[in-house]
């Protein structure tokens, strides 16, 4: 007997249908069996889901910060974008270990630091996969020796 993706088994696989002439089936009239639970078949794995975390990412002087990321399911990877003003200011790639939580690090790029820099704090979407969240960026305290 073999079976593949689309078939449904039983735990006790004791119920055969088989075509007979004219359309007839055979193998008894006998209606499935009470437990009709389908068996968990090996194969596809849960899709990933990245979900995006928090609201405020401090950025250094040099335009370096984190996002707070978390994947559940499978291991996710793919593209970071951090956009301000209709402009894309930052874009990272990013691979996030199945249910665990990481930073995804980017690095503004020269105008997003310069847009930064003038305003002190900046209003951003972040984007990656189907994942969608707002962020406020704020400038990192420069220390002085």
């Amino acid at each position: 007997m073999t079976a593949d993706a689309a078939d449904v088994l039983f735990g006790d696989c004791e119920l055969v249908t088989r075509a007979g002439q004219g359309g007839e089936t055979t193998g008894g009239d006998t209606p499935p069996p009470g437990d009709t639970t389908p068996i968990d078949t090996p194969g596809t794995p849960p899709p990933a889901t990245l979900a995006l975390r928090g609201s405020k990412v401090r950025v250094g002087h040099r335009g370096r910060g984190g996002i707070p990321a978390s994947c559940a399911g499978a291991a996710c990877t793919g593209t970071l974008v951090l956009k301000a003003r209709r402009r894309t200011i930052a874009r990272a790639r990013y691979s996030v270990a199945a249910a665990t939580a990481a930073r995804v690090p980017f690095r503004l790029t020269r105008k997003g630091r310069a847009l930064l820099r003038r305003a002190g704090r900046l209003k951003a979407t972040a984007s990656a996969g189907a994942a969608t969240r707002r962020y406020t960026l704020v400038r990192e305290a420069t220390r002085k020796a």
